[in-house]
């Protein structure tokens, strides 16, 4: 499947302020109680599939070099920092 040129991806809104000035790191959730243990951002194609009670960041994927998710059509990973230039908030958390 060819890379989206948009992504979307849902956090805290707690993580709002970091967001906005650092970017996504892929390192946060890594180590942290609810975290997945692992350095990797999890980003989908279909807006619909974030929860609508988090924040929702839409990722302009142009120069970033994301990996389909193995057998996830919608779904795809990043390991590195996504500058907060990439991003753009597009829903608030309820």
């Amino acid at each position: 499947m060819r890379k989206p040129r948009l992504l979307y991806h849902a956090s805290r809104r707690s993580r709002r302020r970091s967001i906005l000035a650092r970017g996504l790191d892929p390192a946060y959730g890594a180590g942290r109680k609810g975290g997945c243990g692992q350095q990797t951002i999890y980003m989908t194609s279909e807006r619909d599939q974030c929860n609508s009670f988090e924040d929702v960041w839409q990722i302009d994927t142009r120069g970033i070099a994301v990996l389909q998710h193995p057998g996830e059509d919608s779904w795809w990973l990043f390991s590195e920092l996504i500058p907060a230039d990439h991003l753009r908030l597009v829903q608030h958390a309820l």
